[in-house]
C-alpha cells in the first residue's frame, strides 16, 4: 500500500473515532454491576436504580467514600478519562468500558458504557460540582447524610425458631405496617424506593413489595433481609439470649421506637451470661434533602441522655457493624447494673446527625419494677421516751412510688416470747409519688417486749424475703411507755378580812 493511501486511511479512522466521541451523550448513571460480565436486570433506560437520567438537573449524592458507577451513553465507551470539578476533595477515574454490542448481549441495551469510580468527601452543607466523562458532563451535588429509619432490630425479641407460624405472621404484620408507613413518609419526601427488613416469612416481603408498587414506589429487595431463625448468632442480644430464662422484651411505639427489657427476679445461672450481650438498633441513611444515592461513609456521633434517677450510666458502650440493609448499632449495659437493677429506668437514644425518625427509647425494668432501697425505724429520745403505742418503719424506695405498688412487712418479735405488735405482718399499698413513706405499727403493750430487739423486713409483695436487692431489714427495740405524772391540783385556802 502506498504511504499516501495509508495516511488517508488512518486519517479516516481518526475522524470516525473523533466523531464518535464528539457525539457521545450520557443517558443514565447507575450503580455498576458487581460482575462486569453479568447481565443487566433490564435495559439501562428502565433501571429503577439509576441515579441520574438525561434531563435530570443534577445527581445528588449523600455521604462520603468511593462508589463505582456505570455511565451509559452512545459512544461514551470511547471516552479516555473521567474527573470531577467544583467539589474540593472529590475525584473520579475511568475503570473500564463496554461497547454497544457487548451491552446489548448482556441485556443492557445497544448502547456503550464506561465504568468509573467516583469519590466524594464528607460535607456539612451541600456542595455542587461536575462529573466529566471525556467531553460529556453530569451535574453532581454532595449533600450531608442523616440517620433515618432508626429501629430496634428483631434480634432483640423472642427467638424466632420458637415461634409458631401464627406468631410469625402476627410479628410480621407489625413489621409490614411499619414498612408501609415509612414508605408513605418517604414518598412524601420524594424518595421512591422503599424496603422492608427483619421479617420472618417470605410472603411478608411479597406483600410489602406489592404495597410499595401500589403506592407508586419501587421495592428495593437488595436492602431487604429476613430475620435469622436459627443458629447461635440469633441469640446474640440480651433479649434473645435471656428469653428462655424469663427475660422479657417488647417493641412498641413509632417515634420514638421503644424497646422494653423486663429482667427476671432470678438473675443467676444462664441468664447472667446474657447480660454482657448488646441491644441492637438498625438504621439507614438519607440525605438532608432529596438524594439519588448514598455513599458508604458518614461521620457519626452517638448522643445518649438518661431520664429519671437510675443507676450511674454515663454512657452506653457503642459499636457499629455494617449490614446489607444499612448499619447496626450495638448498645451495651454494664453487667453489674443488669445484675442488681431494681426499678424502671429509661434511656433516650439519638444518633446524630439524624432525621425526625432518628430517636430510640430503651426501658429496662425489674420484676417487679420497684423495691426498697433503705429501711429505718422510728427513734425515741432517751429524755422523753415513748409517748404512745404507735411505731413506724420508714421506707425509702429506689424511685418515687407509682400507682399499684404493694409492699409486705414482717416483724420478728420471737425474742420476747409473745406478741409485741397487734399485727406482725401485712401488706400495704404505698401512696403515689413519694420518695419515702411510713409503715404504721401498733404496739401491744406487753412488759416482756420492752428492751427486746426486733427485726423488721419490708419487701414488694410476692418477692422472697431473702432477696436483698428488693427488700431491706432493720433492727430496733422498744422502750417502755413513758408514764406522764400530772401534778394534783390543790384548791387554795384564801381568806379576806377573816372571811372565807
Amino acid at each position: 500500500m502506498r504511504k499516501s493511501h495509508l495516511l488517508a486511511l488512518l486519517a479516516g479512522l481518526g475522524a470516525l473515532t473523533c466523531g464518535a466521541t464528539a457525539q457521545a451523550s450520557v443517558e443514565t448513571v447507575a450503580p455498576a454491576r458487581s460482575d462486569p460480565d453479568s447481565n443487566c436486570a433490564q435495559p439501562q433506560e428502565h433501571d429503577p436504580f439509576a441515579v441520574w437520567r438525561q434531563g435530570d438537573p443534577v445527581a445528588r449524592f449523600a455521604g462520603s467514600g468511593t462508589v463505582r458507577y456505570e455511565v451509559f451513553g452512545h459512544g461514551i465507551d470511547l471516552s479516555p478519562d473521567a474527573k470531577t470539578s467544583g467539589i474540593t476533595g472529590a475525584w473520579a477515574k475511568r475503570v473500564d468500558g463496554h461497547g454497544g454490542p457487548v451491552n446489548a448481549a448482556h441485556g443492557c441495551g445497544n448502547i456503550g458504557s464506561v465504568v468509573i469510580d467516583l469519590h466524594l468527601p464528607a460535607v456539612s452543607s451541600a456542595n455542587s460540582g461536575t462529573l466529566h466523562i471525556g467531553s460529556e458532563t453530569v451535574p453532581i451535588r454532595a449533600v450531608p447524610l442523616v440517620v433515618s429509619e432508626l429501629d430496634w432490630e428483631q434480634q432483640n425479641l423472642t427467638d424466632g425458631v420458637q415461634l409458631t407460624q401464627a406468631e410469625m405472621q402476627a410479628r410480621d404484620a407489625v413489621i409490614l405496617q411499619d414498612a408501609v408507613n415509612r414508605c408513605q413518609q418517604g414518598l412524601l419526601a420524594g424518595d421512591t424506593i422503599c424496603r422492608i427488613g427483619g421479617y420472618f416469612l417470605a410472603d411478608t416481603l411479597n406483600q410489602a413489595c406489592t404495597a410499595f408498587i401500589n403506592m407508586g414506589a419501587t421495592c428495593d429487595t437488595r436492602s431487604s433481609f429476613p430475620a435469622r431463625l436459627r443458629g447461635s448468632d440469633f441469640r446474640n442480644t440480651i433479649g434473645n439470649c435471656g428469653d428462655i430464662d424469663g427475660l422479657g422484651s417488647a417493641r412498641t411505639g413509632l417515634n420514638p421506637r421503644v424497646l422494653t427489657l423486663t429482667l427476671p427476679q432470678n438473675r443467676t445461672g444462664h441468664v447472667a451470661t446474657c447480660f454482657g450481650r448488646p441491644v441492637i438498633a438498625g438504621y439507614t441513611y438519607e440525605g438532608s434533602g432529596a438524594i439519588d444515592d448514598t455513599f458508604p461513609l458518614i461521620e457519626k456521633d452517638v448522643s445518649l441522655t438518661q431520664t429519671g434517677t437510675g443507676p450511674a450510666l454515663a454512657r452506653l458502650a457503642y459499636s457499629e457493624e455494617h449490614a446489607i440493609n444499612g448499619r447496626f448499632s450495638q448498645f451495651n449495659l454494664p453487667v453489674t447494673v443488669m445484675t442488681d437493677l431494681v426499678g424502671i429506668y429509661t434511656w433516650e437514644i439519638a444518633l446524630n446527625p439524624g432525621s425526625t425518625s432518628s430517636a430510640l427509647r430503651l426501658i429496662v425494668q425489674s420484676t417487679p419494677g420497684y423495691g426498697v432501697k433503705a429501711l429505718a425505724s422510728a427513734v425515741y429520745s432517751p429524755n422523753v421516751g415513748r409517748l404512745n403505742s404507735s411505731h413506724r418503719l420508714i421506707v425509702t424506695p429506689y424511685q418515687a412510688t407509682r400507682a399499684g405498688q404493694v409492699f409486705h412487712y414482717q416483724i420478728d418479735d420471737s425474742a420476747a416470747g409473745r406478741a409485741c405488735f397487734t399485727s406482725r405482718s401485712g401488706d400495704m399499698t404505698a401512696p403515689v409519688g413519694q420518695a419515702s413513706f411510713d409503715v404504721p405499727l401498733t404496739i401491744a403493750e406487753n412488759a416482756a417486749c420492752y428492751g427486746k430487739v426486733f427485726t423488721a423486713t419490708v419487701i414488694p409483695t410476692g418477692v422472697p424475703a431473702s432477696d436483698p436487692r428488693f427488700g431491706k431489714t432493720v433492727t430496733f427495740s422498744l422502750p417502755p411507755l413513758t408514764q406522764l405524772i400530772v401534778p394534783t391540783t390543790v384548791k387554795p385556802d384564801l381568806k379576806v378580812n377573816g372571811i372565807n
